[in-house]
C-alpha cells in the first residue's frame, strides 16, 4: 500500500497521497491509530506502534507537503550534503537520537560542549570586541559568568519546588480516587524520595538579573547566549522551566549528512508495515465518540477530519481507536483543530500559556574561510541575528556514503528524498544568490586560498540564527535585506580581529538559504520556550485524554522542550500509552 502510494506521488507530483478513505476502499485494514503530524514526534510514535504491534494499522496525516515538520532537510545545493534548516544539533551524548545513530551506524561529529571550560571555539561579540566565552579577564564576561552561576543554583531550587507541588497534587488526587485513603501517606503516588531543596518562588531570569544588579553588557551576553538559544523572551524566561535537570550529557553533535538519515530510517520502518502517510492534509477536527453524545464519558472511539490544503473540498473522515496529536503548540493555540468535546480546561490553559516565538535560520555559503582559525561559534549581543556558527564540509564527491539497511528500489529512486526535502515541497526555504545583492556575480578568492586547496574540495557554510524578539524584528526584512545585513554583521565581527583573514564575508559570499519559521503556515514559530510557571504546567500535557483515546506529543509537551530528541521521546511516550491499551 505504502509503496503504491509513493509511486503514485512520484508519478504525478500532486503533493497529496490518495485520501485515506479511498485507499481503505481497496482493502486496507481498518485504521486503529491516527497520528496527526508527520514531524519527528509523529514518525517516532507511528514507528514505535507498528514495531511493537505489526498488526496495528497506523495512518499519519501531515498538513505540510513534506515529511519532517521542523526537521527540514534542504537539498537545493546539489554539490554537498543536505542542509538542516530546522533542527540541526544532537544535544548530549546519551539521548534517544545518539542511541539510534550508534545502533544504525549513522556518522556524527562533535561541534560543541556545554562544559564552559571546554568551549574553546565559542566567542561573544560584545561592545565591538570578540571575547572568548570563558574569558573571565573581560569585565562583562566575568560578571555574566558569576551571575549565571547564582541563577542556576536559584533555578534548581525553583524547579524542585515546582516538582514538589506536582507530587503533592498527584497524591491529593490519589487520595480522592483511593477508597479508604485518609491522608497523603496512605497512597503511593510518588516515584521516590524527594531531594532536599529550599522553597523558591518561580520568576523570570530577567527579574533575577535586575534584582542582582547585573550590568547592561553582562545582561546582553546572557540574553544572546541563553535566551536566544532556548527561544525565549528575557522578561518572561522561566527560571524553574529552564533549570529542569538535563540528563543527556554535555556534548553537542551534528549528523554528517543531515537529519535526513533519521527521517529515512522512520520511513523505511513505516513502509515495511504498510503505514499510510498522507501529506498536504491538515486535520481540522477530532471527535471523541461515545454512546452519550455531547461528552467523552465512556469514549469508545475517535473520528479525525482532514482536508486537502487551501480548499474545503475532498474532506475525509477517518474512524479509529486512538489519536496522537503532535502538531506544534501554535496550531493548538490558534484553535486550528476543533476538539469535540473541548479539551479539558487545565490542558487548554497549559497549551495557551506555553510560548513559541519567532525563529529565523539562514545558511550562507562562501568560497573560502574568512573567520579565524580556532573559532566556529559566535554569539552577538546586538545585530540583525544573535548567533552564527561555521560548518566546513566536504564536496559531495569526497563524502563517504552512509550505511544503509535497505535495497528497496523505490528508495534508490529517490522517492524518500521527495518526502523529506522540505524546500522542494513548500517553497518557504528561499535561496538568495550573490547576484541578488551585488553587482559582481562571482565571489572573491584570495590567492593564498586558491593556491592551497581547490575550491571544489570543501564547502564553507555559516549559519545565522535568531529567535523571539530578535527574530521578530528580522522578520520585517526581505530575505535579501536579511542576508545583506547578516553579511555586514559578520564583516563587523571579524574586521578588528587580530587573526582575521585576508577577505571579508561579503567578498567571498556565494549564496544563502533563508527559512523564517514564523511564516510556515503549519508551524508559525520556532520551538517552545521556557516560561514562568512552565515547570508546573508542562506535565499536564502528558496526561491521556478522552478515556485514554488521545495523547498529545511534540517537543513543547516535554519537560525539556526545544529539541528533536524531546519530540521523539514524547512521540514514544504517546505510543507506549496506546500500546498498553491495545488488545
Amino acid at each position: 500500500m505504502f509503496v503504491r502510494a509513493l509511486n503514485e506521488y512520484c508519478k504525478n507530483h500532486s503533493g497529496v497521497y490518495r485520501t485515506v478513505q479511498r485507499v481503505m476502499s481497496t482493502g486496507m485494514p481498518q485504521t486503529r491509530v491516527v497520528v496527526v503530524g508527520g514531524g519527528a514526534s509523529g514518525l517516532a510514535a507511528a514507528s514505535k506502534i507498528v514495531e511493537e504491534r505489526p498488526d496495528t494499522h497506523v495512518a499519519i496525516l501531515e498538513a505540510s507537503s513534506y515529511i519532517g515538520g521542523r526537521v527540514c532537510v534542504d537539498s537545493q545545493w546539489s554539490d554537498t550534503t543536505p542542509v538542516d534548516m530546522g533542527g540541526e544539533f544532537i544535544h548530549g551524548e546519551d539521548s534517544i537520537v545518539t542511541r539510534l545513530a550508534d545502533k544504525h551506524g549513522w556518522h556524527m561529529h562533535e561541534v560543541s560542549r556545554n562544559v564552559l571550560q571546554q568551549r574553546q571555539w565559542d566567542f561573544v561579540h560584545i561592545d565591538g570586541e570578540l571575547v572568548p566565552l570563558w574569558d573571565t579577564s573581560h569585565p562583562a564576561m566575568a560578571e555574566a559568568l558569576a551571575a549565571w552561576e547564582k541563577i542556576q543554583d536559584l533555578g534548581w531550587h525553583a524547579n524542585q519546588t515546582a516538582k514538589h507541588r506536582l507530587r503533592t497534587q498527584r497524591k491529593q488526587h490519589a487520595v480522592a480516587e483511593s477508597p479508604g485513603a485518609e491522608s497523603l501517606e496512605d497512597v503511593d503516588a510518588d516515584s521516590g524520595p524527594e531531594t532536599e531543596y529550599q522553597e523558591t518562588v518561580d520568576c523570570s531570569i530577567g527579574d533575577v538579573c535586575a534584582r542582582m544588579g547585573v550590568g547592561t553588557s553582562a545582561m546582553a551576553i546572557m540574553k544572546c547566549v541563553i535566551a536566544q538559544t532556548d527561544g525565549g523572551c528575557w522578561n518572561n524566561f522561566g527560571l524553574a522551566d529552564f533549570c529542569e535537570e538535563w540528563p543527556y550529557g554535555e556534548t553537542d553533535s551534528r549528523f554528517d549528512q543531515s537529519y535526513g538519515v533519521l527521517l529515512k530510517h522512520y520511513l523505511r520502518t513505516l513502509q515495511r508495515h504498510d503505514t499510510t502517510i498522507q501529506v498536504s492534509s491538515p486535520v481540522i477536527a477530532v471527535e471523541a465518540v461515545s454512546s452519550d453524545s455531547g461528552n467523552a464519558t465512556g469514549c469508545n472511539g475517535m473520528v479525525v477530519h482532514c482536508r486537502a490544503a487551501n480548499t474545503d473540498e475532498d474532506r475525509t473522515s477517518i474512524h479509529c481507536d486512538y489519536v496522537v496529536v503532535t502538531t506544534p503548540l501554535t496550531v493548538l493555540q490558534k484553535r486550528q483543530i476543533a476538539f469535540t468535546p473541548e479539551l479539558p480546561g487545565q490542558v487548554q490553559d497549559a497549551i495557551d500559556a506555553l510560548p513559541m516565538y519567532s525563529c529565523i535560520k539562514v545558511c550562507m555559503r562562501f568560497n573560502q574561510q574568512f573567520w579565524p582559525q580556532g573559532s566556529r561559534l559566535w554569539y552577538c549581543a546586538s545585530g540583525v541575528l544573535s548567533q552564527y556558527w561555521a560548518d566546513v564540509r566536504a564536496h559531495r564527491e569526497h563524502i563517504n556514503p552512509q550505511p544503509t539497511t535497505s535495497s528497496n528500489p523505490i528508495e534508490q529512486g529517490n522517492a524518500f528524498l521527495h518526502l523529506v526535502d522540505g524546500s522542494s515541497k513548500n517553497g518557504f526555504v528561499k535561496e538568495v544568490k550573490r547576484s541578488d545583492l551585488f553587482n559582481t556575480t562571482s565571489a572573491t578568492t584570495s590567492d593564498a586560498v586558491a593556491a592551497e586547496s581547490p575550491a571544489e574540495d570543501t564547502v564553507h557554510l555559516v549559519f545565522g540564527f535568531a529567535t523571539a524578539d530578535v527574530a521578530k524584528d528580522a522578520s520585517e526584512l526581505s530575505d535579501e535585506d536579511l542576508v545583506q545585513r547578516s553579511l555586514k554583521q559578520l564583516d563587523d565581527i571579524f574586521r578588528n580581529c587580530s587573526q582575521g583573514q585576508e577577505t571579508s564575508a561579503s567578498d567571498c559570499f556565494e549564496s544563502a538559504l533563508v527559512c523564517n519559521w514564523s511564516k510556515h503556515p503549519y508551524v508559525m514559530g520556532g520551538y517552545s520556550a521556557p516560561v514562568v510557571g512552565g515547570a508546573d504546567i508542562r506535565p499536564r500535557l502528558a496526561a491521556p485524554l478522552y478515556d485514554g483515546r488521545m495523547f498529545l506529543a511534540g517537543e513543547g509537551t516535554h519537560r525539556q522542550p526545544s529539541s528533536v530528541q524531546a519530540a521523539i521521546e514524547t512521540g514514544t511516550r504517546a505510543a507506549l500509552g496506546i500500546l498498553s491499551q491495545i488488545q
